[in-house]
């Protein structure tokens, strides 16, 4: 007995199995001083490959005392391709005292395409003291 199966043609790679690339955007420093908005690193998703965002934490904490704090502020924003950029993790802290911190992770965040961007930030208005900043993104890129 003959059986005719139709020809589905050539079944597609999962995206963990399209040469994937580890891409890892690190920004990490002690006893940064006062500073406006600065990026820190930027990451594009290149032509030909998408990308899988897995994970991204931010981290201030103040490491010396302040007498007049202002905000300090450690931000990942996304930029779609030809978009608007928009905060895609934040956080700020308002108070002066050694030890204050704010810290965000965000696991699984979603697929990028070709185009899309990432940009770490930090930003201490503070008027004295120093802080910790840790912006960090785990990606892992695959061909389209």
């Amino acid at each position: 007995m003959s059986y005719d199966y139709p020809d589905f043609g050539f079944s597609r790679l999962e995206w963990y199995d399209r040469n994937p690339i580890n891409r890892r955007q690190v920004y990490f420093a002690q006893s940064v001083g006062p500073h406006v908005l600065t990026q820190r690193w930027t990451y594009t998703v290149p032509a030909g490959k998408k990308a899988w965002l897995e994970a991204v934490v931010v981290r201030v904490e103040r490491s010396t005392i302040t007498a007049n704090p202002g905000r300090v502020r450690a931000m990942i924003q996304f930029t779609g391709a030809g978009g608007v950029g928009q905060p895609l993790l934040e956080v700020d802290i308002l108070t002066g005292n050694v030890g204050d911190r704010d810290e965000l992770a965000l696991g699984f965040c979603g697929f990028l395409n070709t185009g899309d961007t990432l940009e770490g930030y930090t930003a201490d208005f503070s008027v004295g003291g120093f802080c910790d900043f840790l912006v960090t993104a785990k990606i892992t890129e695959f061909d389209t």
